[in-house]
């Protein structure tokens, strides 16, 4: 910018200033405005409100070797607040294990212009578990059963997802995907490249 305001000296080159500014600034994230279906902010807001209603989610998964050793779990979603095409919201996590019991409190966002669509997976949390043990050479031959039956919905792109969430109902998984699904095409979530 010094070089160019001695080029141009004196007023001329405030709007050059001004472009060379705007250029460096952010741009809010826009979204598409659906053809069909609910605007993003009704989509976030059922979201949260659907997770709100549906926690808290519980389950207890059991090694089969070790059946007299079995950890529990429950997972309740609060404090949803959208911002754009972000969803914020907290996740309370209980987790017993034989010898202890432990309450975490994670902050967690979803952005769902960096999601795709296609990635999108409803599983039980047994066949989850079943794709981590696949990929740990150190778990392998283990196998868990999961009481109650309880799905999941995450994307696939990792088996470590910050963005997860239980339920108790297939038929609720499913619905909750397709709203997740809805949300990334209005935000123009990301799309995989063709080669």
């Amino acid at each position: 910018m010094i070089y160019l305001s001695k080029i141009f000296s004196g007023v001329a080159c405030l709007p050059l200033l001004f472009l060379a500014i705007g250029a460096v600034t952010a741009v809010p994230q826009t979204t598409q405005q659906p053809a069909d279906g609910p605007s993003l902010e009704v989509t976030l807001k059922f979201i949260g409100d659907f997770m709100t209603t549906e926690s808290p989610v519980s389950y207890t998964k059991t090694d089969v070797d070790f059946k007299d050793m079995p950890d529990s779990y429950s997972y309740s979603y609060r404090e949803f607040r959208q911002e754009g095409c972000v969803l914020h919201y907290v996740i309370n996590e209980k987790l017993q294990h034989p010898a202890n019991v432990e309450s975490l409190k994670y902050a967690r966002r979803a952005d769902f212009s960096k999601l795709n669509p296609l990635a999108i997976r409803v599983q039980t949390v047994a066949e989850f578990e079943a794709e981590v043990v696949a990929s740990v050479p150190q778990l392998r031959g283990t196998t868990y059963t999961i009481t109650p039956e309880t799905y999941k919905v995450r994307s696939t792109r990792s088996l470590d997802d910050d963005n997860e969430f239980f339920l108790a109902d297939r038929q609720r998984a499913d619905r909750l995907a397709k709203a997740i699904n809805h949300a990334i095409v209005l935000c123009g979530g990301a799309k995989d490249q063709p080669f």
